[in-house]
Formats: structure tokens, C-alpha cells, sequence
């Protein structure tokens, strides 16, 4: 016999490990009796489920949730729109107002600047809607080079500018209608 076997403590059998450990074991002899209840602890230790951090997943969970609906009802959700522009379009303030300092880009396309906080076409979807003497023009989201060529009340909303032309192709300084915009 080694050095090794001969010092080592006896082997233990499978179901005394597993006996110790609590699990169901079939030797009636090697079952520990009930530990006794220690008084000095009052409070049961928490469940490995609930942790701090699931309860804030979620409750973020939840809150994106309550937010979608919102804006599901309110019909300016987007699937292209991700969860923090979500929210923010959901809290922005709603501006109206008139198109103020207009200027000619080319063809006919006029060009004039709107609030910089509106969600624009550049970082989601606009829901600004342009209006000729409170009558909504469009369509809406059109490119540049359409807006310039085409006109026809095409127009875009791009990082606070209003790129846009009339209904009837004429210069918007000039024909005697009001402009105006909403979100």
C-alpha cells in the first residue's frame, strides 16, 4: 500500500455526500437529524431569485413597455425608432408656428429653420406637418432632390431646417398664403 492510501480518511459513499447536501437518500442511517433552530437568527435569508438587479430589469422592462403603449395609442410610434427617441418624442412639448425667414435653396425648394428640439428626419422619424393657410400640405419626408425638381408641397424636415415647396410651385414669400408648422 502508498503513503497516500494509507493516511487518507475512509471514503465516503455516494449517498452520505448527497444526505449531507439534504437530498433524498436511501440509507436511513446516514440522514443527519433536523438542525436545531438558532434563535440569534430571526430573518430567513433571501431567495437567490430576488435580487436588486432583477427588480430594476423589471421595472425598466415595465416602463418601456408603458411607454410603447403610449405611443402606440397616441399613434406616433415608429418600428424604426429606438427605445430613448421613444421616450423623448413622448415628452417633448407640442410647437406650433409660422415659418418665419424663408429663403431660396434651388428649383423649387425654400428653405427656412424650425426649433432644433423637434425629432427631425435626420435622427428619426419627423412629425412635423406643414401647412399652407392652415390646410396640410404634402407629402411629407420627400427627398431634397424631388423637393427641388418636383415641388408640388413636397417637403422635409432635416436637423432644424424645413426644406419645402408649394402646392402650385410658387415662391412662398411672394404669393400671399400663410406658412405654418406643427409638431
Amino acid at each position: 500500500m502508498s503513503a497516500a492510501t494509507s493516511t487518507a480518511q475512509p471514503a465516503l459513499h455516494a449517498h452520505d455526500d448527497l444526505s449531507n447536501r439534504g437530498m433524498l437518500c436511501t440509507d436511513e442511517s446516514s440522514i443527519p437529524a433536523a438542525p436545531a433552530h438558532d434563535e440569534s437568527s430571526s430573518h430567513a435569508a433571501p431567495s437567490a431569485d430576488v435580487r436588486p438587479g432583477n427588480l430594476y430589469f423589471l421595472a425598466a422592462g415595465a416602463w418601456y413597455t408603458l411607454v410603447s403603449m403610449a405611443q402606440l395609442a397616441a399613434g406616433r410610434a415608429d418600428p424604426q425608432v429606438n427605445a430613448g427617441r421613444m421616450i423623448r418624442g413622448l415628452f417633448t412639448r407640442h410647437i406650433d408656428g409660422a415659418l418665419d425667414g424663408i429663403h431660396h435653396e434651388s428649383g423649387h425648394c425654400y428653405t427656412c429653420r424650425v426649433p432644433k428640439g423637434l425629432l427631425s428626419d435626420a435622427e428619426a422619424v419627423s412629425r412635423l406637418v406643414l401647412c399652407e393657410d392652415g390646410v396640410a400640405i404634402g407629402p411629407a419626408h420627400a427627398s431634397h432632390s424631388d423637393i427641388r425638381a418636383l415641388g408640388g408641397g413636397r417637403y422635409s424636415h432635416w436637423s432644424g431646417w424645413l426644406y419645402f415647396s408649394t402646392p402650385d410651385n410658387t415662391d412662398p414669400r411672394t404669393n400671399g398664403r400663410v406658412y405654418t408648422y406643427r409638431d
